[in-house]
């Protein structure tokens, strides 16, 4: 039986990870503190879900640096190919307020979730099945979620400009 020796180390990538997310994590944190406090039978506090998301966040970013002390793997430049699709990626969720303020939540949530969809698949499968096998599950997620939020919860969806 051969002797194994274990030397934890850590390594820049998971590191530089877990150390952004854990100050994401405070800086969501602090911010929802400013938040005013409500009964919850008036729906309660606007903070609280920020700051339990908040920890999550914090809990994932440890669990991130814990895998890299076990399991490093090394810093590396993203393939240009990456760098666009992240790129887009953010274009998409920075417009997906003025999209929802226009359409409304259902055309605005389809059309986000096709794009982002879109944006993290590859593309080598034929186009025209692929498209349908997107669109499906965009119109199907956002039209669950406005059920869920306008009838079950009651909360009123924004309609768009457009529509509204």
């Amino acid at each position: 039986m051969k002797n194994i020796d274990f030397k934890p180390t850590c390594s820049a990538a998971e590191t530089y990870l877990s150390i952004g997310g854990i100050l994401l994590a405070a800086a969501v944190f602090v911010a929802s503190d400013s938040y005013p406090d409500i009964a919850w039978t008036l729906g309660g506090p606007p903070g609280y879900y920020p700051r339990l998301l908040a920890l999550l966040l914090a809990g994932l970013s440890l669990a991130v640096f814990v895998e890299g002390v076990f399991r490093p793997m090394a810093l590396r430049r993203p393939r240009g190919e990456i760098v666009v699709r992240v790129g887009c990626l953010a274009a998409v969720l920075a417009l997906a307020p003025v999209g929802i303020g226009i359409l409304g939540f259902l055309f605005a949530g389809v059309l986000v979730s096709f794009a982002l969809m879109a944006l993290l698949v590859d593309w080598e499968v034929g186009i025209l099945e692929r498209a349908w096998g997107l669109l499906l599950p965009s119109i199907g997620c956002t039209v669950v979620l406005f059920v869920v939020f306008r009838y079950l919860a009651g909360v009123r969806l924004p309609a768009g400009v457009w529509f509204g």
